[in-house]
């Protein structure tokens, strides 16, 4: 027999493990092709993932900036209430003073009027003699 026929060879295939390869190669060559058909489902899944993920990102960014906006507004509108507060006690402070010197002065006027009284009592007492 010829040296290079490979059928000579008692190491090489013969025709009926020869179709067990192409068997075999044709059952992998499914198999593949189911892979690739879950990878690419698998692939889908993990992209729908990623546009959801970004969705919820951007709405979470947008959320916080308008948490942020709000909060700057409520800190104004809270510093604007603190300026009244500080005016308020101003005029507090302003109006107590004043009833303290009102009160000051209702004495002074009191012990006036008593020398006033004692005085006149005197000048009575004087020409009444």
């Amino acid at each position: 027999g010829d040296p290079f026929d490979p059928f000579n060879d008692p190491n090489s295939a013969q025709p009926e493990t020869k179709g067990e390869f192409k068997a075999a190669l044709k059952d992998l060559q499914k198999q593949f092709v189911a892979y690739m058909a879950e990878q690419a489902k698998v692939n889908a899944q993990i992209d729908g993932l990623k546009e959801d993920n970004r969705q919820y990102r951007f709405r979470m960014d947008r959320a916080l900036a308008e948490a942020e906006v709000t909060s700057g507004a409520l800190r104004v509108a809270e510093e604007a209430h603190y300026k009244d507060l500080d005016g308020l006690e101003g005029q507090l402070d302003a109006s107590r003073l004043k009833l303290d010197q009102l009160r000051d002065n209702n004495l002074e006027m009191a012990s006036a009027e008593k020398q006033l009284l004692a005085l006149y009592l005197e000048m009575k007492d004087s020409h009444g003699r």
